[in-house]
């Protein structure tokens, strides 16, 4: 099937103008600490914070900036020592080379004093030095215990929010336009994953927004032929960002993971005039990359075991676990016959893949691998464990 035409996607260079309206501060002082202070009086918050729209302001604007490719707009955002020749510039000075002004919503440009802070900041080297600058010594011991929930979004969110209410009146039968169906849920899914535009850009590629050919079509993005879909323009500012933190987030299929981490840290520092710094960290973090299917997948388990019986040419019992991208999806969508879900992301406990791996095998069913076989061994049945526990991201 081609996706030449499909649908869905998220901000990858500007905010929406009008809906972000900026706030005035004016700053007082040179050099990088001064610019930091204007992007923090005037930039961040839904726009250009961590996280949001590029380029990121918030973590390392000096980094985010200096010698970096625009999108959009041909050269660098800063070119140090030339900011005639700095896109950056031609933004906030709204000299009209390089698209509309920024701060978004602005009605002008941004006050005199903060123009001069960035112009001399780019034409005198633009110079990434400290961006604070401490007289004093202090020795401070910091202990804090934070408790934080991030929350992804998932597909089935994506998909009751997004592409069944605006896509499927075109897109939602065999047949529909441009050949493209959107609908079930479950069907649209595995192609998001699997699939590939003419382009070679896949449509999703979880974690990447910027190279899922989906998340650039409904944004609108200039690189991609054949316009913005749906409609002439693509998605509103919200449904392109949720489209975007799905793909951020792994492109989960259910229930979104919850993440609770505990950090735990002691801070000593040194500061003297010349600003130099001695940080001793002790950290205690649960928030580690999550394990993936892919992992899963490669294991010596799976491949002479799993996919020996369950291959795609003629699956045991019907369950196609022969290639990856097929495996995932028959695993995060599909049922036993007595209706428990093979992965419950989050949860293995109540997942019947981990069930008939381990000691617990479900009444009237056998353990996998089959009987006659080497159980799985300690080992991998952690690993599927931790995999379903983690968010089950593919």
């Amino acid at each position: 099937m081609r996706w030449k035409r499909v649908v869905l996607f998220v901000l990858l260079v500007a905010c929406d103008d009008s809906k972000f309206p900026a706030e005035e501060v004016v700053v007082e002082g040179e050099g990088y600490a001064a610019v930091v202070q204007v992007f923090q009086g005037n930039c961040l918050g839904s726009c250009h914070g961590a996280g949001a729209t590029f380029p990121d302001l918030e973590t390392d604007a000096c980094a985010a900036l200096v010698g970096q490719a625009a999108q959009n707009y041909a050269g660098d955002l800063v070119v140090a020592g030339d900011s005639a020749a700095s896109v950056l510039w031609h933004k906030v000075g709204n000299t009209g080379e390089s698209g509309g002004l920024m701060p978004a919503g602005a009605s002008d440009v941004m006050p005199a004093a903060n123009l001069d802070i960035i112009k001399n900041w780019i034409d005198e080297g633009a110079d990434c030095g400290e961006a604070e600058a401490d007289t004093d010594t202090d020795t401070d011991t910091d202990t804090d215990a934070d408790t934080d929930t991030d929350t992804d979004v998932s597909y089935l969110d994506l998909y009751a929010q997004v592409i069944e209410p605006q896509c499927t009146a075109c897109h939602g039968s065999e047949g529909g336009s441009g050949g493209l169906n959107l609908a079930p849920a479950e069907v649209v899914y595995p192609l998001l994953l699997s699939g590939t535009a003419s382009s070679g850009t896949p449509f999703v590629t979880p974690g990447e927004p910027a190279n899922s050919y989906f998340y650039l079509k409904v944004s609108n993005d200039p690189s991609i032929a054949g316009g913005a879909m749906p409609g002439a323009d693509g998605l509103d500012a919200q449904d392109q960002l949720l489209v975007s933190d799905w793909i951020e987030g792994g492109s989960l299929y259910g229930d979104a993971e919850a993440d609770t981490d505990t950090d735990t840290d002691t801070d000593t520092d040194t500061d003297t005039d010349t600003d130099t710094d001695t940080d001793t960290d002790s950290v205690t973090d649960t928030g580690a990359s999550p394990v993936t299917f892919g992992e899963v997948f490669d294991t010596e388990l799976w491949q002479t075991e799993c996919s020996g019986c369950h291959k795609s040419a003629s699956p045991a019992d019907g369950v196609d676990l022969g290639s990856e991208s097929v495996a995932y999806t028959t695993l995060v969508t599909g049922s036993a016959d007595d209706g428990t879900a093979y992965v419950v992301s989050g949860d293995a406990a109540a997942s019947y893949l981990y069930l008939l791996m381990s000691d617990t095998v479900p009444d009237g069913s056998d353990r996998m691998p089959k009987p006659d076989e080497p159980p799985a061994t300690a080992a991998e049945v952690t690993l599927i464990a931790a995999w379903i526990n983690e968010g089950a991201t593919p």
